[in-house]
């Protein structure tokens, strides 16, 4: 199994409205035929965070499982409506589970 760890790291004019939303709606992304599970989270460490206020974890079978979901359209949805529009910046780690 695969764990797919992207960290957020919200713009200036991200509101705590659409932070709830990006933790909210990450469960579209399980209508997503690689996705194994998906969950968001506020980000608990408040020292050393680099800004970082925010975590997705999605579980994948294997490596090449992440490929097709980056280019399904249910994907790019999520990253438009809930991503796009509060990311300053992201950070993404894969590793085995």
């Amino acid at each position: 199994m695969i764990m797919h760890q992207v960290l957020i790291k919200p713009n200036q004019g991200a509101t705590e409205s659409q932070l709830e939303d990006l933790c909210t709606n990450v469960k579209m992304l399980d209508g997503i035929p690689e996705v194994v599970s998906a969950k968001a989270t506020p980000n608990m460490a408040r020292e050393n965070n680099g800004g970082y206020t925010h975590c997705l974890f999605l579980t994948f079978r294997r490596q090449e499982d992440i490929i097709p979901y980056l280019a399904n359209p249910i994907h790019r949805e999520f990253v438009e409506r809930f991503v796009l529009p509060i990311k300053d910046n992201s950070i993404a780690v894969d590793y085995e589970i």
